[in-house]
């Protein structure tokens, strides 16, 4: 068996000068306070879904948890435990939901999302099917639950098909003119 290093014996070479290319002017990016109701949204979307994917792809379940986003713009995730090994989903769902609402009527998000994996039936279709749902809202009145239905192939690996969209409850923040 014979041995690598990562020493060599040839001289260093000095620093090679790269011509100057003209600069590509980039947007700036968005401040994370000023971005719109639906931005607000889609950030959160793109926070929570991973997660989802990934527990699905390891565990093929998982239990419900959240995710907000601060006044000033910053995205957390939250989740609820009732110190069992095997918690009642209901509890964690009603556990979530009243931190959302508490913290939502505080004045400490801007917009809220709830993602549970659950059963849907996606339009067009009429048998039942596993999905996640993530259920959004957000202090401007936009209440929408996004359905992402999947199956897992014959080789085990997550399938994600079309996602859906239904009018929300307002759950977190009041309907507009309530």
């Amino acid at each position: 068996m014979s041995a690598a290093s990562c020493r060599t014996t040839a001289p260093a070479k000095p620093p090679v000068q790269l011509p100057a290319r003209a600069a590509v002017p980039r947007p700036a990016p968005k401040d994370p306070a000023t971005r719109t109701p639906k931005e607000d949204c889609e950030a959160l979307l793109n926070f929570v879904v991973p997660f989802a994917k990934e527990m699905l792809q390891k565990k093929r379940a998982f239990y419900p948890f959240a995710a907000t986003v601060a006044p000033d713009g910053v995205i957390d995730g939250m989740m609820a435990g009732t110190g069992d090994a095997h918690p009642d989903v209901n509890q964690l769902i009603f556990m979530l939901d009243l931190g959302l609402r508490q913290g939502a009527g505080e004045g400490k998000y801007k917009a809220t999302a709830m993602v549970i994996d659950m059963i849907v039936v996606p339009p067009g279709k009429t048998a039942k099917q596993d999905g996640v749902a993530v259920r959004i809202d957000h202090r401007d009145g936009t209440s929408i639950v996004v359905g992402l239905p999947y199956t897992f192939s014959s080789a085990g690996e997550l399938v994600m098909e079309t996602p859906f969209f239904n009018e929300g409850a307002h759950q977190v923040f009041p309907a507009p003119g309530k």
